[in-house]
Formats: structure tokens, C-alpha cells, sequence
């Protein structure tokens, strides 16, 4: 060209090509996409790189094209695969790092390469791992623009100098951190190899393995500290936050497996997340009650399974009556919702999708902790206590909620398939009942019968029998029994796969349905109740003698003590009965006032006894009385 405003003004031209689909193919056959993506790389003004990736946006752009006409759906894929062939992804990561947002123009620039790459990702999930080095002649280990990206998701503290407001470029970033933390494992090709070697250990996606090395969850943990004393201004940036934490999860999922029993030391991932105080944060945030309470309960959810040292960090840290305020539902912030309107507490009332989703997040967190902390630790104990006082409210809780979701929403949506199933005339189809049930929410349900089954098996020193207790009056005052919840353990463990060829899953499986067992023979399973170990059922050797005649009869919950244990317990849940009144009236008559009250009752009780043995006094006075109100004896 003989100026750059020619080359300007030609760069432009290509714009109007994103309204016709038709001519991408023939576009980049000749060549067009590997000289834009080759001025946007290279090119020394920054004028005319701001309008290759203004174009490159608009061509990739979801709504680029006829929104009635198909062809731009199908020709989109190889316009992708042309941009990774000339290697667009990592070219257009180096300009974004070069770029002055300082600058309107190239601010703008910045804008639309993130929505390009963003945009590749969305429909080729393998160009992912061109921006983690998987192309391009530039490795991850060297390339900067991972760590921009993280930086750029920053926001500063308002009011300070130099800080940086929230802005349509760090929605942008954050958009796309969450497309590059999800993006899929690419699938290896069958190599033919033998069906006794042994299977591949679960890898980490090449864009999730790369931004953890660049130290992604802090730097996430860092971006989400900017909430701890505020609210997002506008819905724009509720979104931002929200994008925060669904990045930091999808960070904690793919870090890296743990032990070989899946309850080891944790991922990779969750490792960094206790060494950088997530946990800590995760329960500022929950105490604030503000927009971030549901990331934070989102993502102590994905934090906290098989990780032990999360587990206790967050018992040490105070986090027990935070985490049991959002299950119980009196924390209104960490229930769905609470931003986006400006300022803390203005936000609108959650929806029901999101609270039901939050409600499950809380629930996931409670159950997580009963299964991964201890037996016999200290911050194990202090959860036990939490299901036994103010009389067993987090257990009628979990009641409720166990109600909500296994018979409201699993078992509605199973009831509806089959009405309608039987209405037509044809058999339920198992694998839309399977999805179904999912998608009602079965997985959160079986998390609920699990919390239920660790409370029904809390140990004697634990306060297991108040749990009991209360597990079972809240049962009954709706209706249900233990065998729902021992339903939903069953269905739980029918779920439970072996592990699909690779041992440490195999062990992981095994282990959890032993646990699942153990929780079932304690409920009853097999037709006996047991205390603090499982025990099969076995038959009597003889019949029980009768009770006396005076004796009480022995409540649900009573015949689940061991044996030791009940002559140690009696006097006090005797006590606690309706005939409890005859021990405290021993126990006040060991006082010297209370012995004095104790023997005029017992002389008043012995004149009354005296009084009701003499039928024959009885009917004289009755004689007497009778005679004296008769009219002629008054009279005389």
C-alpha cells in the first residue's frame, strides 16, 4: 500500500464481509485472514491493529451474519479453523499486552480482541490451548499474556489513588477467564494400544494447567478481596464478580487429582487455595453478607471435598456459624442474589433459581465438612455440636430440606414422567428418568441423606442421641420416617460407579459405599438399630421377657443405644420423660426445704388415701349433708 491510511481505509473495507458467510471460505482461501492476522501481530501502528481486531471481532461475532439463515452457524467453525491455522490466538494475545488503554482507540482494542479469542474458544474448544502454548511459536512458560489477563481482572479499592474502576475491558477478561478455566481436555486419538495397559491418569486442561501455574487462584482470590467492603456498583459488574468465582471453581476442579483414596491432601489447586487464606477470605466475605457471600459459598463448595486442611482452616477460622447461617437460610445475602443494586444490602430479592441454587451450594459445604474432617479431631467434635443445639434446629433443617428436594423435586418430577408415561401408554424411557431426575436435582438430594445419615451417626460423646431425636420428631411431624432417608442412601449408592477401569477411583467408590453401609445399618437396615459401630442383624437367641407392669415403653430412638451405654444415660433421659415429675420431686426432697415440702405432701397424700379407704365415713357424711339441705329441717 502506498500510505497506512490506504491500509487503514482497506482493513475497514473487510468489515462489511461479517454479513455474508457465504464468502468467508473463498475469503480466507485467498489469503485475507493470514494478512490481517499477520498486520495485527506485527504492525508498528496501532491504529491499524485496533482495526484488524475490530474486524476479526465482527467476523466472529455469534450474531455476525443472517440471524434466519443457517449458513453462518455452519461456516463459523471454518472460519475458526482458518484463524488457528494462521495462528490468530497467540498474535492477538501479544498486541493486547502491547496496547495503551490509556487511549480511547486502542482501550477499544482491547475490548474486541478478548471478544475474539473468547469467541474461538466458545466454538473450538481446543484453541484454548493455543493461548497455554499448545501453538504458536511463543510457550506459555514466556508469554505474558496469562498473567495480564489475571492482573486485568483486578479491580483497586475505590477512593484511592491510582486504583482502577471496574470497566467493560475487565468484564471482558473476566468472560474469558471463565471460557479458558472450563475449556475441555482435547481428546486423544485411539492409538491402538493394549486393553491391559493401565488407564491414563485424569489430566489437567492445558488453559486451567497454565493459569494455575501463572498463580491464577491468588490472583482470583486477590480480585475477589475488592468486595469485602462493598457491592458492585451496576449489574455489569455483578456479573464480573460472578465470573470471579465461576473461574476460581473451574480452577479447583481441574487442579490436579489427590490421593489415591480421593480424601487425601487435596488437589494441587486446593492446596493453593488454603496456602493463600481462600479460606479465610471465603469467611469475611460470608460475615459481610454482601454480593460475594454466594461465590464465597460456591467456592468453599468446590474447596472443601477431600481436602482435609481446608476443612479445618475453615473450623479454626470461625467459618462453622457463618456456613450454618446460610444453611439454615437466616443469612439473606448468601442465599442468592444481594448485588447489583449499589451498595451494600440494596440489591433486588434473589429469584427462586437462584436461591435454590445457593441453598445448594450450603448444603454441599455442610456436607462436605461432615465427610472430610476427622473422626476423632477437635474441629470434627465442634460440628457435631452444631446439629445438637437449640434442640436439634439444624437437624429439622435438614429435614425440611431433605423433604424439599428428595419428595418435592426428585420424587415430583419421577411421578410426573411416569403419570405421563402410563397416560400414553408407553414405557418410561430410563435415560430420560435418569436426566431428569438430575436436572430436578438429585444430587443435591443425595447430599442431603448423606447429612443425615453422618448426624444419625454422630458417637455418644457427640450428642449422637439428641441428633437422633430430632432427626426422627421431625421426621414424624411430617409425615415420613427413617426409610426415606435410608431410600436415598440406597439410591445414592446404586449411583456410585466402580471407577471405570482406574484403581484409585475403584478405591474411592469402594470406600464410599462402605461408609454408605455403615450409615444404613446404624438407620436400621437388615432390622437393628446400632450406636456407634454397624453391626449385622442377627436372630435372638430367646424372647425377651415381658416389661413389669409399671415399666415404660422403650421410644424409637432409645432402642438405638448400645447396651453399654444405657445404664449410664438412664437417670437423664428419664428426667426428660412425662414421668420425670416423681425424680424431681426425690431430687428436691434431699434439700432441707425441700425435704419439709416433700413430707406435708406426703401427709396430705396419706389423709387423702386415708379418707378415700373408709367408703362407710364416705357415705354418712354424704347422709348427714343431705339432711341438714332438706326443707323440713330447716324449718325445725
Amino acid at each position: 500500500m502506498g500510505s497506512e491510511l490506504a491500509l487503514d481505509a482497506a482493513v475497514r473495507a473487510c468489515g462489511p464481509l461479517a454479513a455474508f458467510p457465504a464468502a468467508w471460505a473463498e475469503f480466507a482461501a485467498a489469503g485475507g485472514l493470514g494478512s490481517l492476522v499477520s498486520l495485527a501481530a506485527s504492525h508498528e501502528n496501532a491504529d491499524i491493529a485496533a482495526g484488524v481486531l475490530g474486524v476479526l471481532q465482527a467476523l466472529t461475532d455469534e450474531e455476525a451474519g443472517d440471524a434466519g439463515d443457517s449458513a453462518a452457524g455452519l461456516a463459523r467453525p471454518a472460519l475458526v479453523a482458518a484463524l488457528r491455522a494462521a495462528h490468530a490466538a497467540p498474535a492477538i494475545a501479544r498486541r493486547l499486552v502491547a496496547f495503551d488503554e490509556g487511549v480511547a482507540e486502542e482501550a477499544g482494542a482491547v475490548g474486541d480482541g478478548l471478544a475474539t479469542l473468547q469467541a474461538m474458544v466458545e466454538v473450538d474448544g481446543s484453541a484454548a490451548g493455543d493461548l497455554a502454548g499448545g501453538a504458536g511459536p511463543t510457550p506459555a512458560a514466556a508469554s505474558p499474556f496469562l498473567p495480564w489477563l489475571l492482573a486485568r481482572v483486578r479491580l483497586g479499592t475505590p477512593g484511592k489513588p491510582g486504583a482502577r474502576g471496574y470497566d467493560a475491558v475487565a468484564g471482558a477478561a473476566s468472560e474469558l477467564l471463565v471460557v479458558l478455566a472450563q475449556a475441555p481436555v482435547a481428546a486423544v486419538p485411539e492409538d491402538g494400544g493394549s486393553a491391559a495397559a493401565p488407564p491414563a491418569p485424569p489430566r489437567t486442561p492445558p488453559a486451567a494447567g497454565a493459569l494455575l501455574a501463572a498463580g491464577g487462584v491468588d490472583a482470583l482470590l486477590q480480585a475477589l478481596a475488592s468486595y469485602r467492603g462493598r457491592d458492585p456498583a451496576d449489574a455489569d459488574e455483578s456479573e464480573h464478580l460472578e465470573n470471579l468465582g465461576d473461574a476460581l471453581c473451574a480452577l479447583l476442579v481441574a487442579g490436579g487429582g489427590g490421593g489415591a483414596s480421593g480424601r487425601g491432601e487435596g488437589s494441587a489447586a486446593q492446596a493453593a487455595f488454603v496456602e493463600a487464606e481462600g479460606v479465610e477470605l471465603a469467611v469475611l466475605l460470608l460475615r459481610k453478607k454482601g454480593a460475594a457471600a454466594p461465590v464465597a459459598v460456591k467456592a468453599l463448595d468446590f474447596a472443601l471435598p477431600g481436602c482435609p486442611a481446608a476443612a479445618e482452616r475453615l473450623v479454626a477460622a470461625g467459618g462453622l456459624g457463618p456456613v450454618f447461617a446460610a444453611f439454615m437460610g437466616t443469612a439473606k445475602a448468601a442465599l442468592g442474589g444481594g448485588g447489583g443494586g449499589g451498595g451494600a444490602g440494596g440489591g433486588a430479592a434473589p429469584s427462586r433459581s437462584e436461591a435454590s441454587a445457593a441453598e445448594a451450594r450450603a448444603v454441599g459445604v455442610v456436607s462436605h465438612l461432615l465427610q472430610t474432617l476427622p473422626p476423632s479431631s477437635p474441629a470434627r467434635a465442634r460440628l457435631a455440636s452444631k446439629f445438637t443445639e437449640a434442640g436439634g434446629a439444624k437437624c429439622e433443617r435438614a429435614v425440611d430440606l431433605f423433604a424439599r428436594w428428595w419428595d418435592g423435586k426428585v420424587g415430583g418430577k419421577e411421578a410426573s414422567l411416569q403419570a405421563r408415561a402410563a397416560a400414553a401408554g408407553a414405557a418410561l424411557d430410563p435415560a430420560l428418568l435418569a436426566r431428569a431426575r438430575l436436572d430436578a436435582g438429585l444430587f443435591t438430594a443425595h447430599q442431603l441423606a448423606l447429612v443425615l445419615g453422618h448426624a444419625w451417626s454422630l458417637q455418644g460423646e457427640e450428642g449422637g442421641f439428641e441428633a437422633r431425636r430430632a432427626i426422627v420428631a421431625a421426621l414424624h411431624d411430617r409425615g415420613g420416617s427413617l426409610g426415606r432417608v435410608r431410600a436415598a442412601l440406597r439410591d445414592y449408592r446404586s449411583e456410585l460407579g466402580d471407577g471405570g477401569g482406574d484403581p484409585a477411583a475403584a478405591a474411592v467408590a469402594a470406600g464410599e459405599r462402605a461408609r454408605v453401609d455403615g450409615m444404613l445399618a446404624a438407620m436400621g437396615e437388615g432390622g437393628v438399630l446400632v450406636g456407634r459401630q454397624a453391626a449385622p442383624a442377627v436372630a435372638p437367641a430367646a424372647a425377651p421377657p415381658p416389661p413389669p407392669p409399671h415399666a415404660r415403653p422403650r421410644s424409637p430412638v432409645r432402642e438405638g443405644r448400645p447396651a453399654g451405654e444405657e445404664e449410664q444415660g438412664r437417670g437423664r433421659h428419664r428426667s426428660r420423660s412425662p414421668s420425670g415429675d416423681h425424680h424431681r420431686a426425690t431430687a428436691r426432697s434431699r434439700s432441707p426445704r425441700g425435704r419439709q415440702s416433700h413430707d406435708r405432701d406426703r401427709r396430705d397424700s396419706g389423709r387423702r388415701r386415708t379418707r378415700s379407704r373408709s367408703p362407710r365415713r364416705d357415705s354418712q357424711e354424704y347422709r348427714r349433708r343431705s339432711r341438714s339441705r332438706s326443707p323440713r329441717r330447716r324449718r325445725s
